[in-house]
This record gives structure tokens, C-alpha cells and sequence, in this order.
């Protein structure tokens, strides 16, 4: 029992570990981690498994989580199915109606199967083999945080914890102190680690993780970066074909694939998860009532009642397979509203929708204004127009610093159209297009890099500076890699035709925001600079509203505002951590007491039938358990458990009793001696001398021993009434 209690107590934080970590991908709510607790206590405490049980036990498991998490759709769908058909049952049965289980998102059938097989999982790892594949385990997971793959967070923390404690408890008896001390150095490292949110990042590490990402989605060598500008080469692509485009019209066309929305020293990051963590309910709230990013130009043309002739297929073939590639306009493709990341476009082999054409947005954003559109587009873009102006103008100080030093920033936001002519002018006159250009910045910014040591370059440096002068500017803005579709190339098409997209088609650029319309490219590059030239209303006017940058004291009293705005959703947002948390520590607290109680209302129940076993039965027998407990009581005493015959101890348990006389002690000894090995009758005398024997004793223990230790031999150990 005490065995199974320490395994217990290391399974309880590698669970919650587990499940807190699973949130990321499935979202399950807080009331089902108590069935999970109920799995892991049931598979952990009961005593007759056999190892292929428990192996049997450990595959099912972990096949039934990798069947959650591949086919989480199928079985969120056939589960709602089942439900929903046996709730159409009992409404026919009993005239009550029963709510159905919506198909599209984690429902709770879903969520408690999900937790019952982490908790069994998490079980049946413990008892197989000692529970060497959760040590295992963490150390794949320590080798991640290190590498910079996996970010650090208390989840991984608690479940680096109960992994502590289980390899603790099984190097105890492994007779290897060395590796044990290693491995527990390493693996309190880790949750240290993820305690404080480090995520070291070293070249090995973004070796491996380039490695990993270049297995999993790429067929063939992407020749643009990602992002990562830590080895940034020259320009040279294949000639292997990327994506298959085909359209009813065509015109010059960007198909946005990686897109990188915060700056490093080092280059681009892809969305800020934190940031995305913290308006999760925003942005799944508006994916979730129809309003998309990737389709938001759809959107608006369906709310002011406009439709496409333009439709488009594409095909994904030797392109990178981690991104969608939509085209600017598209609407009515296949959206996915978990995908928040991707804006509910995740990735596939093909995409077909209906294509409106972006170069009239300044157009539309002027009807829009003129026009009364349907609120819902309007009120979900306003929501989400929030968050891009939160996310998307955000300029490091070091960088800032370099680009007001070499450009004459305004100090005041402006409207997108002037910023775009503004910008325009200062790329043609700070960078040179050189596709042989190779950046080798050793520990330098890269932007220091390419404003003071080698103004040259192509798509990629020309993005990645637009990028941050438009925000500069007061625009929301991003750096975006894809492919273009050049209109050179475009205009000798034949309507419905197919068009080959090679890795010579790759190309970055910039996307910025226009207010009401949403994401618009915009090129710098020499070459494709007028590849999409934006129709602007009659009277010049585009896109007046703005945020106020910095330096006005406009901003000033926004950046307060914001302040504490974002105080306040740090606020809600810690509470709202802690208290899904404060609960789940409260609810195991409450199950770890009572189960404790449990344990010592049964074994206290085992030890009233073992005592009242002494006046019944065999007298023989019945006096010999009866001295065999007394002297347990004696242990409880303090008699130390040596491989010495009592006869031989006699002075010593009359010292332990203090009694001046040890001769009844003696006497007692010899009574047991001769009842356990000689053919000497008992009877009911003996049972009685045994029954007063025990007695003494325990009036002895009662006297001697303090309340505390009273109450722990009763309550915990249970071995004494």
C-alpha cells in the first residue's frame, strides 16, 4: 500500500502536467480533469495487474490519445452523432428535449474520453516497467525545451515534477547514484526552466528544428528563409514546380504562405502565441460566427451585396506543405475555426474558391463608408481590427532607434496610401535589389546589418524593412513569404487554364492593414513594385483613420489607456489562470482526503476483524496472533527490529516497558516460545494469559506515547485502535 501511495502521489502532477500541456490542441474543460484523476487512482491503486495487463494497458491508451488527436473531427462528429441520436431517442421516449452536441468543436463526450485515456495512459506508464516511459519521455521533452522547440510553461513544469518524484522513487532501489543524481539534476534543470519561461535557443537547436520542419512539410528545398535570417543565403531557387494555380481570370496574383508578424534580431517569428493565448475567446468567437482573416475581403463583398466571376484552384506540390497559400480575395474556401494561428486556413493538398479582385480596396473601403453594411461584418471587423492594431505595430526600441537615424519618421500615424508613396521612395533609395546577396552579420542585428554595413539584397530584406517603416508609419503591417504570380506571366493565360508556379516564383513581401477591408499586399521590390497598383476614390482619400504613433500626445494618452488596459487583461487573465488552477488543486486535494480516508476506514476495519479473531476460533492459533500483535505494539514503542530471538532481549523490552522486574517479561517470552514450537496444548486459559499480555501492553503504549503519534499509529498507520 505504501508502495502504491508514493506512485500515486508522482502520478498526480505528471497527469495534470499532461492534461494542462493537451489544452494547447484540445481544449478540455476544467471538470473533466477530476475523471482523469479517477482513472489514474483506480489504474495506480489496484494491486492485481499483471505486466502484460499493464502493457496491454499502456498501448490502448496511447493508440486511443493519437486516434484524438489525428482524427479529432471524425470523432468529435461520430460522437455528437451517437449522442445526439440517443437524445432523439429519449426525447421520443419521454416528450423532454435534450440539448445536441455540436459536431465542429471539442464536446464533452470528446473532452471526458480524452481525459479518461491521459489518466489511464498516465497509469499504465507508471506501472509498466517501473515508470521508465515517463522518464524517457521527460527527457525528450527536456531535449525540446533546450533545442528552443517546445516553450516552457508551468503545465510542463508540473509534469517535470511528478517525473522528478516517480524517478526518485525508482532509482531508490536502483543501487545507482551517480546516474540518478545526473538525471534528477537534469530533470530539475528543465522545470526550472519552464518555471521561468526560458526557451534557450542554441545552433544546434535551430538546426534540429529547421530539420524536423524540413522532414515533415518539405518535398524540396524552400529557397526563402522563413523568417530566420540567422544564415541567410543569396537567392537561388530550382526550377521544381511549387503549386498549380488555375483561374477563370488572371491577373497578377500573391499567394500568401509563412507569414511573420513580431521582429528579432535574428528575423521574423511567426504570431505571437502569448499574445494569441490571451485573445483566444476573441479570435475563436469571431472564426467561430463566420468572420475569417483569410476570407475577410469576402466577407465584406457578400455584406455589400457584391459577387466574383473569378474562381481559382490550387494544388500544393512541391511548396512547403506547413501553409495554406490563399490568394488576396479569396472567399469561399474550406476555413477550420481552430486554426487560429493561420487565421482558420489550415494547410491541405488543394484549395478552390471564388477569387474578388484587391486592386479597387480603397474603392470598396470608401463604399463601405458610404454604404450601411451588414453589422455583423462590421462589428466582427471592428473587433478584430483591435487586435491587428494591437499586434501589428509593434517596433523593438534598438530597431526603432536605427530606422529614425537613418529615415525622417513622421510623428504622426498616416493614411495608408500616403505611407505606402512614402515608403516606396525610401526603399528605392536605401536598398539595392541583389539576389547574390549573402548576409553574414555574425552577432550584429540584422537590421544594423543591412542599414549600416550592406544595403543590398532582395524580396526578403526589402520586406522585412517595409514591414518596419510601415508601422513606423503608424500602418499595421507584416512580413509574408509566398508565391507570385507575375502579371507579365499572367496576361497571356487562357480563361479556366492552368499555370505551373516554379521555386524561381518565391517571393516575400509586405501585407498591411486597410481598416474595414482587411490584409492588402504590398511589393518594394524594383521589380514587382507595380505588380498590383491600388485604384484610389475620386477624391484622393484613403484610409484616414489611424493610430496615433508614439511621439503625439495623441499616443501618449493611448499608450496610458493601453497600459492599463492591458493591466486589467493581465488581471482577468491571471485570475483566469488561477482559477481553473486554485480549483483543480482544490478538487485533488479534496479526492487525495478522501481517499485517505477511505484507506484507513478499510484497513481500520481489517484490524477490528484481525482483534476480534483472538476470542474466537482456535485458542492455539488465537494466542499466537495475539502475541505476534503485541509485539507490533512493542515496535510502536520502539522496539527495534533487529534478527535477535526475543528470549535474548528480555532486559531490553522491560527497559522499553519500565518495569523493575523483568522476570514477567521472561516469563511472557517462554509462554510464546513454547505455544509457537511444541506440540503443547491450548486452551482457554492461554487465550486469556495472551488476550491480559496484550492488554498491558497496549495500556503501556497509550501511557508513553504523545497524541500526535497516537493519532498517526491509529489514523495512518492503522495498526493500533
Amino acid at each position: 500500500m505504501r508502495e502504491r501511495l508514493s506512485l500515486l502521489i508522482a502520478a498526480v502532477p505528471v497527469f495534470l502536467g499532461l492534461w494542462g500541456m493537451v489544452q494547447n490542441i484540445c481544449p478540455i474543460h476544467e471538470f473533466w480533469v477530476v475523471l482523469g484523476l479517477c482513472a489514474v487512482v483506480l489504474a495506480v491503486c489496484f494491486s492485481w495487474w499483471r505486466q502484460w495487463q499493464r502493457i496491454t494497458l499502456l498501448a490502448l491508451c496511447a493508440s486511443g490519445v493519437l486516434l484524438c488527436f489525428v482524427g479529432q473531427t471524425a470523432l468529435t462528429q461520430g460522437l455528437a452523432a451517437i449522442a445526439n441520436g440517443i437524445g432523439t431517442l429519449l426525447t421520443e421516449k419521454t416528450g423532454n428535449y435534450f440539448l445536441p452536441y455540436a459536431s465542429a468543436d471539442m464536446n464533452g463526450l470528446t473532452a471526458a474520453l480524452m481525459s479518461v485515456l491521459l489518466g489511464g495512459l498516465t497509469a499504465a506508464a507508471m506501472r509498466a516497467w517501473r515508470g521508465i516511459p515517463h522518464v524517457c519521455c521527460a527527457l525528450g521533452v527536456l531535449l525540446l525545451v533546450v533545442c528552443g522547440y517546445l516553450e516552457g510553461t508551468v503545465w510542463l513544469a508540473l509534469y517535470m515534477t511528478g517525473t522528478v518524484l516517480l524517478f526518485v522513487r525508482l532509482a531508490s532501489g536502483g543501487g545507482k547514484p551517480m546516474l540518478a543524481a545526473l538525471v534528477l539534476f537534469a530533470l530539475v534543470a528543465a522545470s526550472l526552466a519552464a518555471l521561468t519561461g526560458s526557451t534557450a535557443q542554441t545552433d544546434a537547436g535551430q538546426w534540429l528544428t529547421t530539420l524536423l520542419h524540413r522532414i515533415r512539410y518539405e518535398s524540396a528545398e524552400n529557397p526563402l528563409p522563413e523568417g530566420d535570417f540567422h544564415h541567410l543565403g543569396a537567392f537561388t531557387p530550382s526550377q521544381e514546380a511549387a503549386l498549380e494555380l488555375q483561374a477563370e481570370i488572371w491577373t497578377a496574383t500573391y499567394l500568401r504562405g509563412y507569414v511573420g508578424s513580431v521582429y528579432t534580431p535574428q528575423g521574423w517569428e511567426e504570431t505571437d502565441k502569448a499574445a494569441v493565448a490571451r485573445e483566444a475567446k476573441l479570435l475563436y468567437a469571431l472564426q467561430k460566427n463566420g468572420f475569417f482573416a483569410a476570407t475577410q475581403r469576402g466577407a465584406l463583398e457578400e455584406a455589400l451585396q457584391s459577387t466574383s466571376e473569378n474562381r481559382f484552384s490550387l494544388r500544393i506540390l512541391n511548396a512547403c506543405r506547413a501553409y495554406a497559400y490563399v490568394p488576396y480575395g479569396a472567399d469561399e474556401i474550406v476555413l477550420e475555426p481552430r486554426a487560429l494561428l493561420t487565421e482558420g486556413c489550415a494547410a491541405g493538398e488543394t484549395l478552390e474558391g471564388a477569387l474578388f479582385d484587391v486592386t479597387d480596396s480603397y474603392l470598396v473601403q470608401a463604399q463601405l463608408a458610404e454604404n450601411e453594411a451588414d453589422r455583423a461584418y462590421t462589428d466582427a471587423e471592428a473587433a478584430y481590427r483591435d487586435w491587428v492594431y494591437a499586434q501589428y505595430l509593434s517596433v523593438p526600441d534598438d530597431a526603432y532607434t536605427l530606422l529614425a537615424a537613418q529615415f525622417p519618421l513622421p510623428s504622426e500615424a498616416l493614411p495608408t496610401a500616403q505611407a505606402r508613396g512614402l515608403v516606396l521612395n525610401w526603399m528605392e533609395q536605401t536598398l539595392t535589389y541583389d539576389e547574390s546577396t549573402v548576409t553574414a552579420q555574425g552577432d550584429m542585428p540584422y537590421l544594423e546589418y543591412l542599414l549600416t554595413v550592406n544595403p543590398r539584397g532582395y524580396s526578403v530584406q526589402y520586406a522585412t524593412l517595409t514591414t518596419l517603416l510601415m508601422r513606423c508609419c503608424g500602418v499595421p503591417a507584416r512580413y509574408v513569404e509566398g508565391y507570385l504570380l507575375p502579371g507579365n506571366e499572367a496576361e497571356g493565360l487562357e480563361a479556366g487554364s492552368a499555370v505551373m508556379l516554379t521555386q524561381e516564383n518565391a517571393q516575400a513581401w509586405t501585407e498591411i492593414y486597410l481598416d474595414g477591408v482587411g490584409w492588402i499586399p504590398f511589393d518594394t521590390t524594383p521589380n514587382h513594385k507595380n505588380e498590383i497598383i491600388y485604384a484610389l476614390p475620386p477624391d484622393g482619400s484613403a484610409q484616414t483613420e489611424a493610430v496615433p504613433p508614439q511621439d503625439s500626445p495623441q499616443a501618449e494618452q493611448s499608450e496610458r489607456q493601453e497600459i492599463q488596459i492591458q493591466q486589467q487583461n493581465h488581471e482577468k487573465t491571471g485570475w483566469a489562470f488561477r482559477l481553473p488552477l486554485l480549483w483543480i488543486l482544490f478538487g485533488t486535494a479534496l479526492l487525495v482526503l478522501a481517499l485517505a480516508l477511505l484507506r484507513a476506514l478499510l484497513m481500520r476495519r481489517r484490524l477490528k476483524k484481525r482483534i476480534r479473531s483472538f476470542s474466537s476460533g482456535d485458542a492455539r492459533q488465537a494466542s499466537l496472533d495475539c502475541l505476534r500483535y503485541t509485539q507490533t505494539v512493542l515496535q510502536c514503542l520502539g522496539l527495534s527490529e533487529r534478527n535477535v530471538p526475543l528470549t535474548q532481549r528480555t532486559e531490553e523490552i522491560a527497559s522499553l516497558l519500565e518495569l523493575e522486574d523483568a522476570a514477567p517479561v521472561a516469563d511472557t517470552l517462554v509462554f510464546a516460545a513454547v505455544l509457537s514450537f511444541s506440540n503443547h496444548p491450548a486452551g482457554e486459559a492461554e487465550r486469556q494469559q495472551a488476550l491480559c499480555i496484550l492488554e498491558t501492553v497496549c495500556a503501556i503504549w497509550k501511557k508513553k506515547t504523545n497524541p500526535l503519534r497516537r493519532i498517526y499509529a491509529r489514523w495512518f498507520r492503522c495498526i493500533i485502535l
